[in-house]
């Protein structure tokens, strides 16, 4: 899967925007992540975070999304199965 990853041009780049791909469970700190956004949005409003994956701490996080009321800047997609579908989502093109 290593040699799929495509280079992207640096100027193809969406700079405010981060991806998270991996199972979903309290170890993996996103939530820290989530914890940052406000203070990230008063610098770039227009930030966006997208998460995909599953996994135990899931809910976990949308609560805390809702909590920091942060849902705007928040993309939860949940399982992707073909990998040429996480590196269209890595361009969020669904979620912008």
């Amino acid at each position: 899967m290593v040699d799929e990853i495509r280079e992207i041009d640096f100027n193809h780049i969406h700079k405010t925007q981060a991806v998270f791909m991996g199972r979903i469970v309290k170890q993996h700190g996103v939530q820290y992540f989530l914890q940052a956004i406000p203070a990230i949005i008063k610098k770039v409003p227009n930030f966006k975070l997208l998460l995909i994956g599953e996994g135990n701490y899931l809910s976990e996080l949308k609560r805390i999304t809702s909590k920091l009321a942060i849902e705007q800047y928040v993309h939860f997609v949940g399982h992707v199965d073909r990998y040429e579908d996480m590196l269209e989502m890595g361009a969020f093109k669904d979620c912008l």
